[in-house]
């Protein structure tokens, strides 16, 4: 697979079948665009899911809904799996296939997280909503994964840095549960110093991500600030079993994938299908 630029991520976004993809997969995207909505953070719990804002099967509601907006029925279902149609609740299947207007009122206008607060803003949910926001989403996500360079224009240390603190953030975001890294399986895979992952992961200053790195025998490194290392270690039972960690190769894995996921790649589709409506 290749990495693909910006351009091509936004021209397919409308066209991608997102929720095909592994759910794992889906699941940190939105989580990741969550992030980087604009407003307060709240943890997005583990028992959110995946949520098709346009149900999967139309109920005659939504029927009656689209064709009273003279909307074709063959438009709104290609668009069923795509990002603009994705978004994370822990009310999955209350909200079932109620038309937008009532998730918005039921489940949207109250809910924790940036996602749904904007999808409250919005009067309409039709194609022409559900390709803007796919657009828009795809857009904010490419900040944090963006395609392969398209100038010669270097970088100044301290963006240098950044890049090294979002990347450390996003693969601890993507590690399986029950699993850890350590700043000698970081330092290979990011391709910088010692020091310079050091540095990042306390920048990270998150401790329900930053415990996930340990010192090779799984126990919290000496090296993290103190506030920071007293919450890693309250968090702490003992070092991490050595057969849960994952080394540069593993890690590469995990954000190949998370790559080719986003870029559309075929070789990441999940064959299986699971709805919640």
């Amino acid at each position: 697979s290749y990495w693909v630029d910006d351009k091509t991520v936004l021209a397919r976004v409308t066209s991608t079948a997102l929720y095909s993809y592994r759910r794992a997969n889906v699941f940190f995207i939105l989580k990741q665009i969550e992030d980087l909505l604009p407003g307060p953070n709240h943890e997005v719990i583990a028992k959110n899911q995946i949520d098709h804002i346009m149900p999967r099967t139309l109920s005659g509601d939504w029927l009656e809904y689209f064709r009273g907006r003279g909307v074709k029925l063959e438009d709104a279902s290609a668009l069923s799996h795509t990002l603009g149609n994705l978004t994370l609740t822990n009310n999955n299947q209350k909200m079932g296939q109620g038309l937008f207007s009532e998730k918005k009122a039921e489940f949207f206008a109250n809910s924790a997280l940036r996602l749904n607060q904007q999808l409250n803003e919005l009067e309409e949910f039709t194609p022409v909503e559900i390709i803007q926001r796919g657009q828009d989403l795809a857009s904010l996500l490419l900040t944090r994964f963006p395609g392969p360079p398209t100038s010669t224009q270097t970088s100044t240390p301290a963006e240098d840095e950044q890049a090294v603190v979002l990347r450390i953030r996003t693969i601890l975001q993507g590690l399986p549960d029950g699993t850890w890294t350590s700043v000698n399986d970081l330092v290979p895979f990011l391709a910088v110093t010692d020091d310079e992952v050091k540095s990042a992961v306390n920048a990270v200053n998150q401790a329900t991500l930053v415990r996930l790195v340990r010192e090779v025998d799984g126990t919290v490194p000496s090296w993290l600030s103190g506030s920071l290392r007293e919450l890693v270690q309250a968090q702490s039972t003992g070092p991490l079993p050595a057969a849960d960690r994952l080394t540069d190769i593993d890690l590469i894995a995990i954000e190949t994938e998370l790559i080719n996921t986003l870029n559309g790649d075929s070789d990441s589709v999940d064959g299986e299908v699971q709805g919640e409506e």
